[in-house]
């Protein structure tokens, strides 16, 4: 196909570039030398190769020097900066060395000291926490009529009704019977309300029962009450915002002393129908455990607010937002790292993630590892693992396990309790992915998603009571923190594992949620179409080493809930904004905060009603057709609108079955 040098034309970038020319030509290249170390990454190419339009930068440094080539950029410029520093002023001791090394024994530490630390900054770029910013007051009455629904029998929805009406707003009360919540019954019910064109809003106190039972063993009975509302509130066409309230569901501050999982669950729920049905979502409000007369009266004036807040917490000193932050490690906290010993017992084992932790398990200092699934020895490839781990010099046991049964749990401590190495850490990785939107959703499917994840993780803190451990690690989901289309149980579900972590803290328990982002390398979301979406969304997929570095460091630190996900700031914020502000995320520094994308729904939806009333037939077209237009851009991942043709069809402009769902 081509040669390797050619005359006059030599080095290092013509070698590359000849190489490159076999690569497009259909010829298997092995990259893996060039980049090795270098701290590289995939970015995507040009949405359409033929518009000729030029899209790599228009000057390149060649030299044969590597570097020069851009082949060993890292995240962070400041690591090369302060190695070389250190080196110029002759710094060994932070650079890990000692007086007197030698050329050849420096040279491998000078290496490993500047990986680890380019492997830190990648760690410290995918780290976020909740945090809770400290709301203004904005005297602004509620107005218009409120509906306010909540279950029979409980004091706190005549409570709320009073308190709005004392507040001079007009409230209409409806009660739910909790044994009775059926999709028809929640319709009649609002059907008795009258007509929708005279609220402003719904506020439910619904998700204050948590009790579990009924129908589902796993999700509370408020959870599934209020999806039932959002529902029918979606079916019926009232574009009216639901408000659903919760009490001790996030922890604000150190006086928050517990939290109730599963009140949480409303919390992942709300992620979601914040994302698929903007126009019939208002947000969350959590209320304290011990409530009086001054926290409830701060409900109409947080309903008044028009600045976009969606996620809220009343508390005795003031409202709170939720806000998601960068959370690098400090200095101190870098150099800390678990060390496994002794069983650590691996939920959702024989899976891909369950599979590189335990590998990371015997590799780091477990003397055994159990591997629990749902088909045990059985499982694909489960035998081939075995025999893998085996080889690294553990013990290594593959148990079949259902671990949302508390019998088969209980088996399974059993078994490890008679063995002759003690229990030291849990990893619980089990779960499932059920993707079905809000308007599909049941109680059913909804048990059936949280099954292993919420039932096996309670079963587990149960059966190991006060025991102490070195470590006790859930598999969250970024989906609890910031959602994602169509996956409302596995939010909950991850929701309830972020809750129990804080909770276990709270009765003196070790306990570590990490809402991860994704994962490559056999992880869930490398299933079907998966890897796609999440490349469009700007989750990036995370090497399983680095992931577990991270891992190690938040057990070894003591943290509660880590959020930890390699993210494409620019490129998520334009969808994740697309329907409605999103304050979530305004501290990050490199998210994209522009006007442009962070539409808010119900103005837009105003200011388009006002702009074609009045106008004829022709113009009224035109501009949707330039709205239109306009979104169909941005999923398309195009500069602008000038770019799509109104004439063509949706298939011809390049939609396929994903780019119609966003």
């Amino acid at each position: 196909v081509t040669g390797s040098l050619r005359r006059d034309d030599g080095g290092l970038d013509r070698l590359l570039s000849s190489l490159a020319v076999v690569d497009v030509s259909g010829v298997g290249v092995d990259w893996t030398p060039v980049f090795d170390g270098r701290s590289a990454s995939r970015i995507p190419l040009p949405s359409y190769a033929f518009q000729h339009r030029r899209y790599w930068l228009d000057t390149v440094t060649a030299s044969g020097d590597p570097d020069s080539l851009g082949l060993s950029v890292g995240v962070d410029g400041g690591v090369d900066g302060e190695f070389w520093d250190a080196v110029a002023r002759e710094d060994w001791e932070a650079l890990g060395l000692e007086e007197g090394c030698t050329i050849g024994e420096v040279s491998p530490l000078l290496s490993s000291w500047r990986q680890q630390r380019r492997a830190q900054s990648v760690i410290d770029q995918w780290r976020y926490r909740i945090g809770w910013k400290w709301l203004a007051e904005k005297p602004v009455r509620v107005s218009g009529k409120w509906l306010v629904v909540s279950l029979a029998g409980a004091a706190i929805g005549d409570e709320v009704c009073g308190v709005f009406t004392a507040a001079g707003v007009e409230t209409r009360c409806l009660k739910v019977d909790a044994d009775r919540m059926t999709r028809q019954a929640i319709a009649d019910l609002l059907e008795s309300a009258g007509l929708w064109d005279e609220f402003c809003g719904v506020v439910s106190l619904i998700a204050l029962d948590d009790g579990i039972g009924g129908d589902s063993p796993v999700i509370s009975r408020g959870v599934l009450g209020n999806v039932l509302l959002l529902k029918v509130l979606h079916e019926m066409g009232a574009e009216i915002p639901l408000w659903c309230v919760t009490s001790s569901a996030v922890v604000v501050s150190p006086s928050d002393r517990s939290v109730d999982a599963t009140q949480s669950q409303m919390w992942g729920v709300g992620q979601v129908a914040g994302l698929e049905l903007p126009q019939s979502w208002g947000g969350l409000i959590d209320l304290p455990n011990v409530r009086d007369d001054t926290i409830l009266r701060s409900l109409p004036t947080v309903l008044s607010r028009e600045d976009g807040e969606d996620q809220l917490a009343i508390r005795e000193s003031g409202v709170y937002g939720r806000r998601m932050m960068r959370a690098p490690l400090p200095g101190s906290g870098r150099g800390k790292h678990w060390r496994p010993r002794g069983t650590v017992l691996v939920t959702g084992g024989t899976g891909g993630i369950g599979a590189h932790a335990a590998r990371w398990l015997l590799a780091n200092g477990a003397e055994h590892v159990v591997l629990v699934s749902r088909r045990g020895r059985q499982a694909p490839g489960a035998i081939e693992l075995e025999q893998e781990l085996s080889a690294l010099g553990g013990r290594v046991t593959i148990m079949a396990a259902d671990i949302a049964e508390r019998t088969d749990v209980a088996a399974v401590m059993s078994a490890i309790d008679n063995a002759s190495i003690p229990l030291t850490a849990v990893i619980h990785a089990a779960g499932v992915v059920d993707q079905r939107l809000l308007a599909e959703i049941d109680s059913e499917s909804m048990t059936t998603a949280a099954a292993a994840k919420v039932g096996g993780a309670q079963h587990l803190d149960e059966l190991l009571g006060d025991r102490r451990l070195d470590a006790f690690v859930l598999f969250s989901s970024g989906a609890a923190t910031w959602g994602g289309a169509g996956l409302a149980a596995y939010a909950a579900s991850n929701a309830h594992l972020d809750g129990l972590a804080q909770d276990r803290r709270s009765r003196g328990l070790v306990a570590t949620s990490l809402a991860w982002g994704g994962w490559s390398g056999g992880g869930m979301t490398e299933i079907g179409t998966t890897t796609e979406y999440f490349d469009r969304l700007g989750i990036r997929l995370m090497e399983p080493d680095l992931a577990l570095q991270a891992l190690s460091q938040a057990v070894a630190n003591n943290e509660t809930l880590v959020t930890v996900a390699d993210i494409d700031w620019p490129q998520f914020t334009v969808y994740y904004t697309l329907s409605r502000r999103r304050l979530l995320i305004t501290d990050i520094p490199d998210a994209r905060t522009d006007t442009d994308h962070a539409v808010d729904t119900e103005n837009t939806g105003l200011s388009l009603r006002q702009r074609l009333s009045g106008l004829d037939e022709a113009e009224q077209i035109k501009i949707l057709l330039e709205l239109v237009r306009t979104q169909v851009a941005i999923v398309l991942g195009h500069d602008d609108a000038t770019a799509i043709d109104a004439d063509r069809n949706f298939q011809e402009l390049g939609f396929d079955s994903l780019t119609a769902v966003e």
